[in-house]
């Protein structure tokens, strides 16, 4: 083996060691769902997680644009504020929706008209409950439903801030260093044996 190799196969076999090292982090996915509306007077329904089910629907058809889960053990929920007269509010980019944490069967946004946030969601999957986030916008005024974005926490149980998203493991971040810096070391030896 040329021994100018030897850095970068080592950085290389790192590498692979660290990505098939188990996370202990619990792990934020983006869904598929993005900037759709629900015109006035529809009915959709959205699979969050894409596992091919639906879990929500946005019902526009009511005097109350709703949300409300497709299955009855998902919940969807807003942020309960007794601090401007008890009552509901959209959730704040970074505030924490909670696992197992929705009470409601359905949200009407007749209280978030003309408001952009997040409302918190519950869902199963496999048979345990994970938390995500849907970001709304509901500043239309002519009843549309607009659905920004929606994340959620791949790992069962797992609590998810409002609008989080991926972030790289430090297995990754490091093995990528390494192999950076490997490559590096090869490209100066060979540069030098020229």
């Amino acid at each position: 083996m040329n021994p100018s190799l030897r850095p970068a196969l080592g950085s290389l076999a790192a590498m692979a060691a660290l990505s098939l090292a188990p996370s202990a982090h619990a792990q934020v996915t983006l869904s598929s769902i993005s900037h759709v509306t629900v015109v006035n007077s529809d009915l959709r329904s959205f699979d969050i997680d894409g596992d091919g089910t639906d879990d929500f629907w946005v019902n526009t058809t009511f005097a109350t644009p709703t949300l409300a889960p497709t299955d009855g053990a998902n919940t969807v929920y807003s942020v309960f504020d007794n601090s401007v007269g008890e009552t509901l509010q959209l959730f704040a980019n970074g505030d924490t929706i909670f696992a197992n944490g929705g009470t409601s069967t359905e949200l009407g946004f007749d209280l978030f008209t003309g408001s952009t946030g997040y409302v918190g969601v519950n869902f199963q999957r496999g048979g345990q409950s994970f938390a995500g986030w849907v970001l709304f916008d509901l500043t239309a005024g002519n009843g549309d439903v607009v659905i920004d974005s929606a994340g959620w926490q791949a790992t069962y149980g797992a609590d998810i801030a409002a609008g989080a998203t991926p972030v790289p493991e430090p297995a990754t971040t490091a093995a990528t260093a390494g192999v950076l810096a490997g490559l590096a070391v090869w490209l100066r030896r060979r540069r030098a044996a020229r």
